[in-house]
């Protein structure tokens, strides 16, 4: 028996190892597992390993170092390695391959990799032979299967060629081997060799032709010989190509043995069989050898009856000659003899004489030979013929024993279940599998019908008994049942059945199918059913692809299910009848806010905002489970929707909803220190409450043909959209206008050199009693559309932002309002203070902040007016280069607001060190006001920055309501649509 090649598996995750381990357990593999670098080194020290398996984790993660690592082990520097994961980055595979992987598989489908490994094993063979053997290594040796796909490419064909090994793979031979006529430089492919598969002899064909080197398209002139190739055991199926070629030159080129030498390595060596031969005529003897030997058998040689007999108990053969008159022992007893011998019994026995009378050749019969052969032999050609046909009878009636025989073994000790009936389905046989696993014992089942005896239950409580496939079509004639089983030969049960034990009551998990048990005139006699326990795997399967398709933080769907649930939409709605009426919606969400609670209070508390946001929105689309939603989490904090069969107003309800909830949600989170000095055991506590919001993107899924990545980008240039709109909304992207950006980045820039741009203004009013009384405004800025309306800032920032355009916009709106005060000093003189935006992406810019330092103290401008608003976001997301502005400005006079505050108190250890005059609180927080929450938080807001002696300025206040919580706090300044409008700046000069 073949030594089963020894495949060692390598993970990190042991489910992923016992998982794929039993999966090809039907595979000739003697599996090996290891789950860190020191047991595969320990494996290698005391196992010879014939192949590596690298999977699941360790695949995707450090797929590259466990190569690395088991390459610079000494006895592993030829083991093929194959990496086999899913969704494996391009730096990943690249690096993998630079690191000494063979082959790469991009997902574990036991087939798949069992195709693989089957190749690469077949490859290391090829590759021990090019290594070894001294007129293969000056060859290009090229394999492929019987349909010319590529197998194995040697060394020298990887040069000649310029394809690599594992490029080549499964590539055609006309791809990888290009060649063109010597004379007519026009392409040429190689015709393939001939075989005669009933004398198995193989007809091998040369050729000189000019090769091209794939990458320089260099031409090498080459002979080459193309020979088929046994891929198989057995010769006559299977066949393969060996193409072995050289370059012509002179001091390359091999003699005709040498190369003839190498092919016949490759190829499988005749050999018909082995025959004793018992004569007690030397010369016989000798010529009976010599025939046989030319006819490729193998022949051992005895003088008498007794010598034949001890030579077949030491070395038994697959025939014997037998001569019947020899001395101590005449060929009859001989026959007996070796009949009384165990594996003597079948073996056909040959009686060569000249003795024909009946007497004597019935006695020869009855002591059990098998044939005679007349002396003196006159035909040779009948005699090899002869012995052919009975060669042939015995090894089928060897392969049919051994078959029957391994049956009977295998029902007895195989690892399924097997049950067979009578054409009225009654029960006849089990096997001890089945036995254990129903309950029943073979006395006990026999004669009665097969749902008695396999009873399956549903997996839910009810345990309402299944009805078999096979069942329904039992009872049927035989035409019927043979239509049947002509459409659908083998019936497979889907619905994950369970059997139950009839003693024990113990449920197992199955897999199994049914097929007829048909005579040898095609009649249907009975059925067998073959089942097996996958209870574990099932649990295995079920957690590996749990794994595999949702994200181990939230347990929501990753990326990877949402988008093959997405292409698996657009490829239905390939087919008008499904896409009919239909409308489906792809949304993206990116919360708002969300690297603030990362950056103060760690990674661990951004983990917990992100599963508790993930339960509240899976609660709230559970009220929506009349449409196919998909929610995922797509990485960081983004995540995706997949709404199907809804309408526009339900998809735009069902975002609001969304929004909404992650707009009124609060959290807390308490950091806890323990101070070891205390004598009492008490905790100092310091406890944080954020508010975020999201940023929604929405997509309508188009009825014409779109890819999903067309969408994913659509999708996500709305979300971003809305987020640089000011956050916490929805945009909806218009289809009709796929790439909207090119038509805002033209206006912008249009209306930059056009002075296309406008600025208003809007009052900031004194409120409390720490404010300081006169006139106090916000500079608002706008921009002219195509068709002269007045943008908000909304409309475009997004664009702007993304185009890099917005400290362009910046300098504008500081050289206007600089200008301004210059020449507007009557109103200039009765002004406060006056606040200015500055966006996040001009905080770094060294133009806008060279302009203020220089123009300021030129322009003579009472710099104490001016107020600089710095988004909460910049000074949390880019604190150096806020503070370096803000610290650089001070010194000029200028002041400074911290603009959409409102994230809790996440943000105040920022403030101890900067010299912020106010803070503008965030108007989602003082809209909702009236909330008792939401009041205590901006009266904590108000109490801390009071501490610190900045002034606050509660924006979007739009009801009296709202005004009346402020001043029971006593907030400083109020603005709003409630105090004031905006205004064009030269009206508010009036």
């Amino acid at each position: 028996m073949n030594k089963l090649n020894c495949i060692l598996l390598v993970s990190t995750d042991t489910a992923t190892c016992h998982a794929l381990k039993s999966q090809l357990s039907d595979k000739p593999y003697q599996i090996l597992i290891a789950t860190d670098r020191e047991r595969v080194d320990n494996m290698f020290q005391t196992e010879t390993i014939d192949l590596v398996v690298i999977c699941g984790n360790a695949a995707s993660e450090e797929g590259a170092l466990y190569c690395q690592s088991i390459r610079k082990l000494p006895t592993a520097k030829t083991v093929p390695i194959i990496l086999a994961g899913a969704h494996l980055t391009p730096e990943v595979i690249e690096n993998s391959y630079y690191m000494g992987a063979s082959d790469i598989v991009s997902m574990l489908h036991p087939e798949l990799l069992h195709q693989h490994i089957q190749l690469l094993l077949k490859n290391q063979q090829f590759e021990e032979f090019t290594s070894t053997h001294p007129q293969a290594q000056n060859l290009g040796v090229i394999v492929t299967d019987q349909h010319q796909n590529l197998l194995y490419l040697s060394k020298i064909a990887q040069q000649l060629t310029g394809w690599l090994a594992h490029e080549a793979r499964q590539q055609n031979l006309s791809q990888v081997f290009q060649l063109l006529d010597t004379q007519s430089t026009l392409p040429i492919s190689l015709p393939f060799p001939t075989i005669n598969h009933d004398n198995l002899e193989f007809a091998q064909t040369s050729h000189r032709a000019a090769l091209v080197h794939r990458s320089t398209q260099t031409q090498t002139v080459i002979e080459c010989i193309v020979v088929p190739f046994p891929l198989s055991g057995n010769n006559s199926v299977g066949i393969g190509t060996i193409v072995v070629f050289w370059e012509t030159l002179e001091q390359h080129k091999l003699p005709n043995k040498a190369y003839q030498s190498a092919i016949n390595t490759l190829l499988p060596s005749k050999f018909n069989g082995n025959i004793l031969v018992a004569e007690d005529s030397a010369w016989m003897r000798m010529t009976l050898k010599w025939a046989l030997e030319e006819w490729d058998y193998n022949v051992m040689l005895a003088e008498d009856g007794e010598l034949a007999v001890e030579s077949f108990k030491e070395n038994p053969v697959d025939l014997i000659l037998m001569d019947a008159d020899m001395p101590v022992l005449n060929g009859i007893e001989a026959c007996k003899q070796i009949r009384a011998l165990a594996n003597g019994r079948n073996v056909p026995i040959v009686m060569v004489t000249g003795l024909d009378s009946p007497k004597w050749v019935d006695s020869a019969y009855r002591a059990g030979v098998t044939d005679f052969v007349s002396k003196p032999i006159v035909n040779w050609a009948v005699l090899r013929n002869r012995i052919h046909y009975l060669m042939t009878a015995k090894r089928n009636e060897d392969a049919l024993f051994d078959e029957k025989e391994r049956a009977q073994i295998t029902l007895a000790s195989i690892g399924e279940g097997v049950i067979t009936t009578d054409t009225h389905g009654r029960v006849e046989y089990l096997n001890q599998v089945a036995i254990s696993l129903t309950g029943w014992s073979v006395e006990e089942a026999k004669g009665k019908l097969l749902e008695q005896v396999f009873q399956l239950v549903e997996e839910e409580p009810s345990q309402n008994l299944m009805t078999l496939p096979i069942d329904a079509v039992i009872s049927r004639p035989n035409e019927e049942y043979l239509t049947f089983f002509a459409q659908r030969f083998i019936c497979k049960v889907v619905n994950n059945p369970i059997l139950m034990n009839r003693v024990t009551h113990q449920k197992f998990a199955i897999e199994e199918t049914s097929a007829p048990i048909e005579d040898r005139n095609g009649h249907v006699v009975g059925q067998v059913l073959v089942f097996r326990d996958i209870t574990e795997n099932r649990n295995l399967i079920l957690e590996l692809w749990h794994k595999a398709t949702h994200d181990a933080l939230t347990s929501l769907f990753n990326r990877s299910a949402f988008e093959l649930q997405a292409h698996s939409l657009l490829s239905r709605l390939e087919h008008p009848k499904l896409a009919a009426h239909q409308h489906h919606f792809l949304m993206y969400m990116d919360l708002d806010r969300f690297k603030t609670v990362n950056d103060t209070c760690g990674y661990e508390a951004g983990d917990q905002l992100l599963k508790n946001v993930a339960y509240l929105l899976q609660q709230r689309i559970s009220e929506y489970s009349q449409f196919n939603v998909t929610f995922a989490r797509l990485g960081g904090d983004e995540f995706g929707l997949l709404m199907e069969n809804a309408s526009c107003e339900q998809a735009n309800e069902l975002a609001n909803r969304l929004r909404e909830d992650v707009c009124n949600y609060r959290f807390l989170w308490t950091n806890k220190e323990r101070k070891e000095e205390l004598s009492s055991d008490i905790d100092r506590r310091e406890s944080f409450v954020f508010t975020i919001g999201a940023s929604i993107g929405v997509v309508l899924v188009p009825e014409e043909s779109l890819s999903y990545e067309s969408l994913a980008a659509m999708a996500g240039d709305a979300c971003h959209h809305a987020k640089n709109a000011g956050g916490n909304g929805i945009y909806i992207y218009q289809v009709d206008n796929p790439n909207p950006n090119i038509e805002w980045v033209k206006l912008i820039k249009h209306n930059l050199q056009q002075e296309g741009f406008a600025l208003f203004t809007q009052e900031i009013r004194a409120r409390g009693s720490r404010a300081t009384q006169g006139m106090c405004w916000e500079f608002l800025l706008r921009m002219y559309g195509e068709d002269r309306a007045l943008l908000k800032p909304g409309a475009f920032f997004s664009n702007a932002s993304r185009n890099n355009l917005m400290p362009a916009i910046d300098r504008w709106v500081v050289k206007q309002i600089f200008e301004w005060f210059q020449h507007s000093e009557s109103v200039v003189n009765e002004l406060n203070f006056a606040t200015v935006n500055i966006s996040y992406y001009s905080l770094e810019d060294p133009e806008l902040l060279n302009f203020i330092t220089q123009h300021a103290p030129q322009m003579q401008l009472p710099t104490h007016k001016i107020c600089f608003e710095i988004g909460e976001t910049s000074l949390i997301n880019n604190f150096t280069g806020t503070a370096t502005f803000i610290r650089t400005l001070k010194a000029l006079g200028f002041r400074f607001a911290i603009d959409n505050f409102g994230t809790g108190m996440s943000a105040f250890h920022y403030l101890h060190n900067l010299p912020i005059d106010f803070i503008k609180i965030d108007g989602a927080l003082i809209g909702n006001i009236t909330n008792p929450s939401t009041f205590m938080m901006v009266k904590a807001i108000y109490e801390i920055a009071r501490l610190e002696d900045i002034r606050i300025i509660a924006e979007w206040v739009e009801d009296a309501a709202c005004l009346q919580k402020l001043d029971e706090i006593g907030i400083d300044y109020v603005q709003g649509y409630f105090i004031a409008p905006e205004i064009p700046l030269v009206l508010a000069e009036n």
